[in-house]
């Protein structure tokens, strides 16, 4: 039965597949699999009728060696836009160079989203909350021009520069998306360090709990993601 489908899904096409069915719990026997298997990218489908159905979609991510592109029931089948989260470290690179890749074979066009926050201590300078956030944006602005130059993209592409105040970056992302008809999100992941202390980023796990009709690619650095006696033996 389940071949069946994938069959259908495929059709004609030359790409190698096959159906594995094992007993247990989803997350574990999944990135196991992946582990083994040695996989590029992880696919999980996301049901949007079942309310929390992106936990185990968040686990997995969280601790997937690999990316993974997380894909509502119906996507749109036309990737003309795509909205990247940047904060300008080497994460950042890496998946606005997946996304470069994605945009030479589907010919979407770039958005990126940079949000930026007032530091708590501002009132001490003597300029207001308004007169900071624009000081604030411009360094973000700044920025932004940096890492494109040092990151040698193909171009530049557009960037909105958002305000976090009392919203959930998440939420900020979420709502531009859906904003400017966003076909696909993708945002870079951090993985653990060596000392095995940071998960991956808390924007990109949260996004996977949202019941989003946008698909997600999380893109991290492949093998990244070890588990706490792998990262204590590489100390």
């Amino acid at each position: 039965m389940i071949t069946q489908k994938v069959n259908a899904v495929f059709g004609e096409s030359k790409v190698l597949r096959g159906v594995i069915v094992q007993e247990g719990h989803p997350m574990e026997k999944f990135t196991r699999l992946a582990k083994l298997k040695d996989a590029d990218l992880l696919l999980l489908g996301r049901k949007k009728s079942l309310k929390g159905s992106g936990i185990v979609s968040s686990k997995i991510a969280r601790n997937s060696h690999c990316s993974l592109l997380i894909v509502p029931q119906r996507p749109s089948m036309n990737i003309s836009r795509i909205l990247i989260p940047i904060d300008f470290s080497g994460h950042s690179k890496l998946s606005l160079e997946a996304v470069e890749q994605i945009a030479r074979q589907t010919g979407a066009k770039i958005e990126c989203v940079h949000i930026y926050e007032v530091p708590s201590g501002y009132h001490t300078t003597g300029k207001s909350y308004e007169e900071f956030a624009e000081i604030m944006k411009g360094h973000a602005v700044h920025d932004f021009e940096n890492f494109i130059r040092e990151g040698n993209f193909d171009e530049v592409p557009h960037c909105t520069y958002l305000l976090h105040k009392r919203k959930k970056k998440c939420e900020l992302i979420n709502n531009l998306a859906h904003d400017i008809h966003s076909d696909m999100m993708v945002v870079g992941s951090r993985g653990r360090t060596s000392a095995a202390v940071v998960l991956m980023g808390s924007v990109a796990e949260k996004l996977t709990y949202l019941d989003n009709d946008i698909p997600l690619m999380i893109v991290k650095r492949k093998g990244e993601n070890m588990d706490f006696l792998e990262a204590i033996m590489r100390i």
